[in-house]
């Protein structure tokens, strides 16, 4: 069996060239590359396989679970992503994924869960997480988002979130204001005929390969009728300072 501390080999024609993880090398490593023959040993960080980030996917703010909207980029090329302002409360939280249960960054300030609106931003810091432009299509597809122009009311317009994965229906009103009861009330978001549940909140609505915002609420259970509420992605967007991350 390799041992986990060596992390990859090539050969070359001076011979194989052996990678190995510094922090985790020990004497059974060595024993292990010198039954390999190896000409040259080099020392670094532990490699990591990447994951990609797609609108829709889990994540876990410490006290419950919510979905990625869309990558973003901002000034200096930092990367986060967009979703829900009621699943980014406390600035600085860490953000988890649910797929790999590992730490994707930390929730960014600035986000509003009230009369200004539902978003809110994760900054992504950790190098086993790669922004994409895509939502995940959940074993149907998954969709890459090539820019952000509104759809109108009646347009068909799909959702992929964590919790019911993905649902569709159109836009029926726009610049709504929901009551949420408990004295939130959040102004500007635009009804849709779509599933969502518990957990989709702060994923991905699209229409066709444009995005069109983050899942705010809609009906505990679509059994009684289909109602989406979400925030339109562009002002998001300029809140931040941000740019999606773009097919």
């Amino acid at each position: 069996m390799v041992p986990d501390s060596v992390t990859s080999w090539w050969t070359t024609p001076e011979g194989l060239v052996v990678t190995v993880d510094a922090a985790t090398r020990t004497a059974a490593t060595d024993r292990f590359i010198s039954a390999m023959g190896a000409s040259r040993v080099i020392e670094e960080p532990r490699l990591i396989a990447a994951t990609d980030v797609k609108g829709g996917d889990g994540w876990h703010n410490g006290t419950a679970r919510c979905s990625v909207a869309f990558s973003v980029t901002g000034a200096g090329g930092r990367r986060a992503f967009i979703t829900a302002g009621h699943c980014t409360p406390t600035a600085g939280a860490t953000a988890r994924s649910t797929t790999t249960l590992t730490t994707m960054g930390s929730v960014s300030g600035g986000g509003h869960f009230d009369k200004r609106g539902d978003y809110g931003k994760v900054d992504v810091t950790s190098a086993e997480f790669v922004l994409t432009p895509l939502v995940n299509g959940y074993g149907k597809g998954d969709v890459t988002i090539r820019g952000a122009r509104e759809a109108a009311v009646g347009t068909s317009v799909c959702k992929s979130g964590s919790t019911t994965k993905i649902t569709c229906g159109q836009i029926t009103a726009k610049n709504v204001t929901v009551n949420y009861g408990n004295g939130v009330i959040v102004e500007g978001l635009t009804r849709a005929t779509a599933c969502t549940n518990p957990g989709d909140s702060g994923g991905a609505v699209y229409a066709g390969d444009q995005a069109q915002g983050i899942v705010s609420g809609g009906t505990a259970s679509c059994a009684n009728g289909s109602v989406l509420m979400f925030q339109p992605v562009a002002e998001v967007l300029g809140a931040f300072g941000v740019s999606l991350v773009r097919g």
